[in-house]
């Protein structure tokens, strides 16, 4: 049958209004479907950085609540760093205690570091030197090394009276303290105090002043090797060989 031409305009409107709709309707349940998932899915709201941040720290306050000593001395340097949350030096330290008294080398180190600088906790060396001296016999190397500084700093305090009245008992106590645990300067200073004594305290003794200067020079201080050498040199029971080998060390 032949198209009327007076019709054809009509039609078209018509097509016209059905693709609109169709769009429309498409378009809505996109949005719909959109708004759905949005707000019956958490887990999505939630999948920024941030949030992944919070749940983090959430979960380990969890356990360093619980009181695993690993979780608070982790979250004991998040605090000190100010990692992923609000930096406070009090609260790090309260979580360094807490695991440093489970017996955590690692926090009683920092906790020590705490008190000898005050930072966060009260300034207290006593305290420091308790809690570095159990991280220490747990075998931690750092706060071995720093214990032994600090006991060689005090003795000598104590030999200039810096500080503190001068006392030289207390000044080869703590000089014995930090040769004890490896302190070359320490261990120096000890030979040197034996080998010439110290009038009032000690006599001159040059087998415990040669036993000092010998664990210094093995340490590789040069300072010990002339001296152990030197010893040697005018001893009358020690090869001169023993001398030599000394100042060729030197």
């Amino acid at each position: 049958m032949p198209i009327n031409n007076h019709t054809v305009p009509g039609h078209r409107a018509a097509c016209n209004r059905v693709a609109i709709c169709a769009l429309t309707l498409l378009f809505a349940s996109i949005l719909f479907a959109s708004n759905s998932t949005g707000a019956t899915n958490p887990q999505i709201a939630d999948s920024t950085p941030q949030a992944a941040e919070s749940n983090s720290i959430f979960m380990l306050r969890q356990k360093a609540t619980q009181g695993d000593a690993g979780a608070q001395f982790e979250l004991g340097l998040t605090y000190d760093g100010g990692n992923r949350i609000t930096k406070d030096r009090a609260e790090a330290v309260k979580w360094y205690r807490k695991a440093a008294e489970q017996g955590h080398a690692d926090a009683q180190y920092m906790l020590a570091f705490a008190h000898a600088r005050g930072d966060g906790a009260t300034h207290n060396m006593d305290e420091a030197f308790m809690w570095w001296s159990k991280a220490a016999r747990q075998g931690h190397v750092v706060a071995q090394s720093t214990l032994a500084q600090e006991y060689y700093k005090r003795g000598l305090a104590y030999a200039h009276g810096e500080n503190v009245a001068q006392n030289w008992i207390e000044a080869l106590k703590w000089w014995h303290a930090a040769s004890e645990l490896g302190h070359v300067e320490a261990q120096f200073t000890l030979g040197t105090a034996y080998e010439y004594g110290v009038k009032g305290i000690i006599e001159g003794d040059t087998n415990k002043a040669a036993n000092w200067y010998h664990k210094a020079a093995e340490q590789g201080m040069s300072m010990a090797q002339v001296a152990l050498g030197d010893l040697y040199y005018v001893s009358k029971n020690v090869d001169k060989k023993e001398s030599i080998y000394w100042f060729g060390r030197a």
